[in-house]
């Protein structure tokens, strides 16, 4: 079976209200044979992510424990190793970063314990963490991370709280984007993509391609952050582990000042994924 995005339909009602379930509904797109092909794609409707209580039935200590595990998978690994090379080159003629926002990760804990559910939230997390330590190191900074996850059970906010990073309701952290931004979203409804871009464009941004939405035929004012990242942003398809990133790239703004240009510290020690 060929891999699939999951990327979600237009929705009529705006973010301050509920969405319906109808309006919920995600699409499948099937991938591209060519990246500039204009064939709509094939989509097929499935179940929405439902919204939870944050009653934990794994611990602080379960998900602590899995992360650390995960850390060791030999693909993801390979994927971090990736995005850290990727940055490490780039970085002298992007703009710099300083502050990191993720929407959308993912439960570590999910409702119905699939294992495939938390496979990808610690992938995504993994990642994460893996371009800020490294936009860190190049940059001799230090980068405050913010999520954003209405599906987060109390274990899961304890857990990245205890990693140093702030864990907050919508809509603080997809209102709060920078020019100086990473933004990181993997497979986000594209209202929450509109919502983190309409005030500024972010210097990294993580996500769905605008080729990817382009075959949905959009209305033409749909997404124009996105549209204008890919037009004059430097970008690179995102390093691949199985469907977990499918249809998603990395844009970085060009440097046009020395001002907004990252400083770069040489380092040439490739150091790991997280911290202990």
């Amino acid at each position: 079976m060929e891999d699939c995005l999951i990327v979600p339909p237009s929705p009529g009602a705006g973010l301050s209200q509920p969405l319906n379930p109808q309006q919920q509904q995600w699409q499948v797109v099937q991938p591209k044979k060519n990246r500039r092909s204009r064939k709509p794609p094939t989509a097929t409707i499935i179940s929405p992510r439902a919204i939870r209580n944050t009653e934990a039935s794994r611990s602080l200590e379960d998900i602590t424990s899995e992360y650390h595990r995960m850390r060791q998978d030999l693909p993801t690994q390979q994927c971090c190793h990736s995005i850290r090379l990727l940055i490490r080159a780039n970085a002298g003629t992007c703009s710099r970063v300083d502050k990191a926002i993720c929407l959308g990760l993912g439960s570590f804990d999910p409702p119905d314990g699939a294992w495939e559910a938390k496979r990808r939230a610690y992938i995504q997390y993994l990642v994460f963490e893996a371009m800020v330590q490294e936009l860190e190191t190049v940059s001799n900074t230090t980068i405050h991370c913010t999520f954003q996850e209405p599906l987060f059970t109390d274990a899961d906010t304890a857990f990245l709280t205890a990693r140093g990073h702030a864990v907050v309701p919508a809509p603080l952290a997809s209102t709060a984007v920078t020019p100086h931004t990473l933004l990181y979203g993997i497979h986000l409804y594209r209202p929450l993509y509109e919502e983190a871009l309409q005030d500024y464009l972010p210097s990294v941004y993580v996500g769905t391609d605008w080729e990817t939405w382009e075959q949905l035929m959009l209305p033409g004012d749909c997404l124009r952050g996105v549209r204008e990242m890919h037009e004059t942003y430097q970008k690179w398809e995102f390093p691949q582990e199985g469907i977990v990133f499918s249809g998603t790239w990395m844009y970085w703004r060009r440097s046009e000042t020395g001002e907004d240009r990252s400083e770069v510290v040489v380092n040439t020690s490739d150091s790991n994924t997280g911290k202990d």
